[in-house]
């Protein structure tokens, strides 16, 4: 059996040796990713440019939200009902997601889901609205972020994206396309705070 000063000694080695060796906490971390990418597939013809910002927190867990914006040019392309009155058109998106990263120092992989408000907007030659609707629908997907430093990196993201009901063109404009759908690609620097 060890006296008292030794038992004493062998506790405050203990108690050293575990603080050296727990790890760090995880803190708490606000990503900001500006982004640029193509939208594919679904209800378009071929792909369109799209770019936006990100604004998340990730918690010192796994779980975190985030709130994005997004725009879509030349969403429906070139439109066969009056090519030339509609001079241009697109989707922009507002998203609220939660999203389960797999926390890592440098690389963290992460899917995402939430509800998207989707606004298909038209307008013709003269400024004029033709079309703009809001309309609710969600998106998932997931991503891969690579941090270079401590606050700074690289982000890939691909979702889904889908409006829960059909667009309702009315006014005798028909655009060729009922349902809201697409995929998305984007490549983003991310900053972290």
């Amino acid at each position: 059996m060890l006296c008292p000063p030794m038992r004493a000694s062998c506790l405050a080695l203990l108690l050293v040796a575990c603080a050296i060796l727990a790890p760090a906490p995880a803190r708490a971390e606000v990503i900001l990713t500006p982004f640029a990418g193509k939208a594919f597939s679904g209800t378009l013809d071929s792909s369109r440019t799209t770019y936006g910002a990100s604004l998340g927190f990730l918690g010192g867990g796994v779980f975190g939200f985030e709130g994005e914006f997004s725009y879509v040019k030349d969403f429906f392309g070139q439109l066969d009902v009056a090519p030339d009155a509609v001079t241009s058109n697109n989707v922009q998106s507002i998203s609220a997601d939660v999203i389960a990263a797999v926390p890592a120092r440098s690389v963290r992989l992460y899917a995402s889901a939430g509800v998207s408000l989707l606004r298909p907007a038209l307008t013709d030659r003269t400024s004029t609205i033709v079309l703009t609707e809001d309309k609710l629908g969600y998106n998932a997907g997931g991503g891969l972020m690579i941090f270079l430093s401590d606050h700074v990196g690289v982000r890939g993201d691909l979702r889904y994206f889908k409006a829960f009901n059909d667009l309702q063109t009315g006014s005798g404009l028909s655009i060729g396309i009922a349902s809201l759908d697409y995929w998305r690609g984007t490549v983003g620097l991310t900053f972290k705070y």
